[in-house]
This record gives C-alpha cells, sequence and structure tokens, in this order.
C-alpha cells in the first residue's frame, strides 16, 4: 500500500534523462518534488521565509501537473503562488 502522507505518487515519478561526461549512454533518474525544492531553495539564497514558500509550492503545483488529472488547475495555482512571489520581491 502506498504511503499517501510521506509518499504520495502524484509527487514522484518525474523522470529526467541525464547525461554523464564518464558514460557514454543516457540515464533517467527518478526525481521526487521535495529534495527537489530544497535543492532549488538552496541554490537561490536569495528567497527566504515568505518568498521561500511561494517559490517552493510554485514548483511543487508544476512538478505534480496532470498527475492528479487536473492540470490546468494545478498550473493555475502554481500561477497564483509565482504572482504572490512576484508582489514579496522589492522592485529592481
Amino acid at each position: 500500500m502506498t504511503d499517501l502522507v510521506y509518499e504520495p505518487t502524484h509527487y514522484k515519478g518525474l523522470r529526467v534523462k541525464t547525461r554523464s561526461a564518464t558514460v557514454a549512454h543516457d540515464n533517467t533518474v527518478e526525481v521526487e518534488s521535495m529534495p527537489l525544492i530544497a535543492a532549488l531553495l538552496h541554490h537561490h539564497e536569495w528567497a527566504t521565509g515568505e518568498q521561500a514558500y511561494y517559490y517552493g509550492n510554485a514548483v511543487k503545483y508544476l512538478f505534480r501537473a496532470g498527475h492528479k488529472g487536473k492540470p490546468r488547475l494545478d498550473i493555475c495555482k502554481a500561477i497564483c503562488y509565482l504572482e504572490n512571489l512576484r508582489d514579496v520581491i522589492p522592485a529592481d
């Protein structure tokens, strides 16, 4: 049985092709949303607190778009979080 709290299927299963400089063939790896979001936030150190919350949720909804049968709804939610993120980042 799938653990819907810690391992929901709609946050898993993004298969990414990678190319290694040391291996002559393509590799396919499975990426999960939580480690991906953590890595992105670590890379984008400017996103802290409220900004990190909006950024992480936008990535989450884009990541799972279509996995629960309503891709347009997931994309609309991601856009909402991106608009919120835009509004809390100071203008250049």
